[in-house]
C-alpha cells in the first residue's frame, strides 16, 4: 500500500479582527497628524512673513479675510506746526523788495542794482513772525543814498505774508504782531514811520508815472529840532550834495570825526556785513528818520534800541557796505519816511537851511567845500516831541549831556526782545 506524502506548510497565526482594525486606525491617525502638521507649518510661515494672524482677534462670526482691528477711542493729536526754513523767508523778502521798490531804486541810482541785502532777523518764539531790514545796494560806480526798508512777516495758512514799510499791508501786520516781538513803545515808533509817507508824499494822478524821487520836506521853512550830526561848536566842511536831496559832511583835519544822532529816536542798521559797519537809520518820534552812511566804527546796539540826541553812532569814513562809489572821509546824511527819501532842501537843521546843495544861516551862506559850524539843535521844535525811552512806554526826556564835549550821551536802550539769526546775506 502506497502512502501519499504531503508538503509541510509554514505556520501562520490566525488573523485577529481587532488587530486589523488597529492597523487601519493607526494609518488614518498618521495621515491626520501629517496634514495638521503641514497646516500649522503653513500658518507659522505666514505669521513670520505678515507679522500677525488675520481673523484671530476679529469679531464673532468674522473670517480671516474680513476681520479688522477695532478703532481706537483716543483722538489723534494734530501734527506739530512747522515753520519753513529762514532761507525761504529770505528769498521771498528779496523778491518782494525788488518787485515793489526795485524800479524806483534803479531810476534813482541811474543804473541796475544788485540783489537786496538783508540784516539780522528778529523772530518770535514760535518762529511764525519775523521782523528785519532790507536794502537795495547802490552800483559801485554811483553816488547815492542806499534805499532801505523795514519788513514784517507772518507765517499763516502755509505761506509767508510779508510787508514793507510804506506799503499798504505793513500797518495791518504791525497791529497783529506779538508784543514779545515788537514792544508797545517800538510799535508806536514804527507806526509813525510807516504812516509818515502818507502825510509827506502827495498822491499822484492816475495818469502820472510814479516817481522814485524824494518826498517834499514835511517841515519846509520850519525848524525840525534836529542838529547837525557832529559835536556842537565844532566846524566841519559841507560836502557835495547827493541825489534825492541828501547832503554830506566832511570831517577836517583836527576834528574828532565822531558822528552823533541828530535827535532822539530808535536805531536800525542795514547791510551789517560785519561788526562796526553798516548804514544807520534813526526813526524820530514824528515818524521822519535821519540816515547816516559811510561810517566806520558803527555802534552795535540792537535794532530798535533808543538813542538820545547827541549819542555817538560811528565815525566819518569811506565805508560802503550798501554799495556806492568811494569818496573822502565823510558822512552822507539824509531824511526819509517809510518808503522814500525826503529832500533836505528847505529844511532847517541846526539853524542851517539847506537849498540846492548850499546852506544858509541868517547872513551866513556856505557852499560845498566850505566850513560850517554846528550851532546845536534848532531853538524851536514844533514837529518832534521826545521819544518814548523804554519798553514800558514811558516818555524819555531830552538829554544833551555830552554834546558840549563830544562825548556820547545816554547809552542806547535795547528792546530786549530780539533773536538774531545771523548777519546780512
Amino acid at each position: 500500500m502506497r502512502r501519499t506524502q504531503r508538503h509541510a506548510r509554514p505556520f501562520r497565526p490566525p488573523t485577529s479582527p481587532v488587530g486589523a482594525t488597529a492597523d487601519r486606525v493607526s494609518l488614518v491617525g498618521t495621515t491626520v497628524v501629517v496634514i495638521i502638521g503641514l497646516g500649522l507649518a503653513a500658518i507659522t510661515e505666514r505669521t513670520l512673513l505678515v507679522g500677525h494672524l488675520d481673523g484671530i482677534a476679529g469679531a464673532p462670526g468674522g473670517s480671516a479675510s474680513t476681520a479688522k482691528p477695532a478703532p481706537s477711542s483716543t483722538p489723534r493729536k494734530p501734527a506739530p506746526h512747522r515753520a519753513p526754513p529762514v532761507q525761504t523767508l529770505t528769498s521771498q523778502v528779496r523778491s518782494l523788495t525788488v518787485s515793489q521798490r526795485g524800479a524806483a531804486a534803479r531810476k534813482l541810482y541811474g543804473g541796475p542794482a544788485s540783489s537786496p541785502k538783508l540784516g539780522p532777523t528778529r523772530l518770535s518764539s514760535d518762529k511764525t513772525w519775523a521782523f528785519g531790514t532790507t536794502a537795495i545796494p547802490v552800483p559801485s560806480s554811483k553816488s547815492a543814498m542806499p534805499q532801505v526798508f523795514l519788513y514784517l512777516a507772518h507765517w499763516t495758512g502755509g505761506h509767508w505774508r510779508i510787508a514793507l514799510t510804506g506799503g499798504t499791508q505793513f500797518a495791518g501786520l504791525l497791529r497783529k504782531a506779538p508784543n514779545a516781538l515788537i514792544p508797545a513803545a517800538e510799535r508806536r515808533s514804527l507806526a509813525a514811520y510807516d504812516s509818515a509817507s502818507a502825510a509827506a508824499v502827495p498822491s499822484p494822478s492816475p495818469s502820472a508815472d510814479p516817481s522814485p524821487g524824494p518826498s517834499p520836506s514835511p517841515s519846509t521853512g520850519k525848524a525840525t529840532g534836529l542838529m547837525l550830526p557832529w559835536k556842537p561848536g565844532d566846524i566841519w566842511n559841507l560836502g557835495k550834495g547827493g541825489p534825492s536831496g541828501t547832503v554830506s559832511f566832511q570831517s577836517p583835519d583836527g576834528a574828532d570825526g565822531r558822528v552823533l544822532a541828530a535827535d532822539d529816536g530808535r536805531i536800525y542798521r542795514f547791510c551789517t556785513t560785519k561788526a562796526g559797519h553798516g548804514l544807520v537809520m534813526v526813526i524820530h518820534p514824528n515818524g521822519v528818520a535821519s540816515v547816516y552812511y559811510g561810517m566806520t566804527g558803527v555802534i552795535s546796539a540792537p535794532d530798535g534800541s533808543t538813542v538820545k540826541q547827541g549819542d555817538f553812532l560811528g565815525n566819518a569814513g569811506t565805508d560802503r557796505p550798501c554799495g556806492g562809489s568811494k569818496g573822502p572821509a565823510a558822512v552822507l546824511f539824509g531824511l526819509r519816511d517809510g518808503s522814500a527819501d525826503i529832500s533836505v532842501d528847505g529844511t532847517s537843521i541846526g539853524g542851517w537851511t539847506f537849498q540846492s546843495g548850499s546852506a544858509s544861516n541868517g547872513l551866513l551862506s556856505v557852499l560845498p567845500g566850505a566850513p560850517m559850524v554846528n550851532f546845536g539843535a534848532d531853538p524851536s521844535k514844533d514837529a518832534s516831541p521826545s521819544v518814548p525811552g523804554n519798553g514800558n512806554g514811558n516818555k524819555g526826556t531830552k538829554s544833551n549831556s555830552g554834546n558840549g564835549n563830544g562825548g556820547k550821551g545816554s547809552s542806547p536802550k535795547s528792546t530786549g526782545n530780539t533773536a538774531n539769526n545771523g548777519s546780512s546775506k
